[in-house]
């Protein structure tokens, strides 16, 4: 796969939809660089959002920690079997456990400093979701989201069909 002038794709198996999110996330990660705001919340075109939705983001945003680079508002119920005890933070925010999900996030200025620093050094490695996610389980990124016990303030509308093919 070809290379963009501002980073390396080093996944070869990146498809098309895939790249382009990965693109589009960045691009949301520049603006709020380049635009000094203090965090973005981000959702994709799929989310569910909940009527309760501003009254947990409230609350989770109230009790994530400082150094948050990523604050992940969802988490699909079928990676609830990956949390564990050690994950907890408070009631509202646990250490990133889950593997996939861009649905909905908030991202730091700091936290789009690094992942943009990252990209820029190391490159395009994999999908948005698991470079994230997988970065934030070896301590690259500080990641953070809900723990299970916590109801999500939305969901995947899984009668849309994806634009990530």
């Amino acid at each position: 796969m070809g290379n963009n002038k501002e980073f390396k794709i080093l996944w070869k198996d990146f498809k098309p939809g895939e790249l382009g999110n990965f693109v589009s996330h960045y691009y949301a990660w520049k603006y709020v660089v380049e635009n000094k705001l203090d965090s973005l919340l981000i959702f994709e075109d799929d989310a569910i959002i909940h009527n309760d939705f501003i009254e947990k983001y409230i609350k989770i945003m109230n009790n994530v920690p400082e150094d948050y680079d990523v604050m992940s508002i969802f988490v699909d119920p079928n990676q609830y079997p990956r949390y564990r005890t050690e994950h907890y933070i408070n009631d509202y925010i646990s250490k990133g456990y889950q593997d996939w999900s861009t649905l909905c996030y908030v991202i730091s200025r700091q936290g789009a400093e690094k992942l943009i620093k990252y990209i820029n050094k190391i490159g395009m490695d994999h999908p948005t979701d698991w470079f994230i996610f997988r970065k934030g389980h070896k301590g690259i990124f500080n990641v953070y989201t809900v723990p299970p016990k916590f109801p999500s303030p939305l969901e995947i509308d899984h009668s849309y069909k994806s634009q990530v093919q």
